[in-house]
């Protein structure tokens, strides 16, 4: 791009002022995420050369977080693995009928905690991200959603009505969804990695969270 801010090492490199610290042993960058706690608050790309089964192995049995997204994989016989081996699985799907034909059949065999769905402009429609909620509905499995980070789907009012665990991000959310928040009991988190990643200037409405008890949470995305 014409006009484009080019940065080098010089622009990136933070030199350490202040520590409170005497050794990194002392910190811990450990994050706790649907009911399990890794190591770090970082996702390998999802690239071929970077991400495969057996680094993926490595990872679930040394409390790291990893996303397998693979088209080329049998991603049932991918978890079906995993848990053979005793660690945990993290794919990825869309929501077309093949997609949808995996999770039901992992979830008849047991190998599904929860379904997670991404509403907006360039993801699921508020009608597709309710579609799925109800076949995960039908199956028993509880549902999360990343909503209203770019615009007011009124994802978060869905969300509430399937009683989400979570909604994530939120910038955009309305005083209407932050409510329905509030009575469904379903969490709100706040992901300021991606907010500033993205150079956002719209920030989410804490104080609305605040007046109508809505519960909080901070974490990576």
């Amino acid at each position: 791009k014409a006009g484009m801010e080019i940065f080098d090492y010089d622009n990136v490199l933070l030199l350490p002022r202040k520590c409170r610290v005497e050794s990194r042993s002392e910190c811990d960058p450990s994050c706790e995420f649907g009911g399990r706690r890794f190591k770090l608050p970082v996702v390998p790309a999802n690239m071929k050369t970077v991400l495969d089964e057996s680094i993926s192995e490595m990872l679930a049995a040394n409390g790291y977080f990893y996303v397998m997204h693979r088209f080329d994989l049998d991603n049932v016989q991918f978890v079906r693995d995993m848990s053979a081996a005793g660690v945990y699985a993290s794919i990825s799907l869309g929501g077309k009928a093949p997609d949808r034909a995996t999770v039901d059949t992992l979830a008849a065999e047991g190998l599904v905690d929860a379904v997670d769905v991404f509403c907006e402009r360039i993801g699921f429609s508020l009608a597709e991200t309710e579609q799925v909620f109800q076949a995960a509905q039908a199956l028993g499995l509880p549902v999360k959603l990343h909503a209203e980070q770019l615009s007011n789907m009124h994802g978060a009012a869905l969300a509430a009505e399937f009683r989400a665990l979570s909604a994530d991000h939120l910038e955009h959310v309305d005083e209407a969804g932050v409510m329905a928040l509030a009575q469904a009991g379903t969490v709100a988190v706040m992901l300021p990695g991606a907010y500033y990643f993205l150079r956002d200037t719209h920030l989410p409405p804490i104080d609305l969270f605040r007046r109508h008890a809505v519960p909080m949470a901070v974490a990576t995305d």
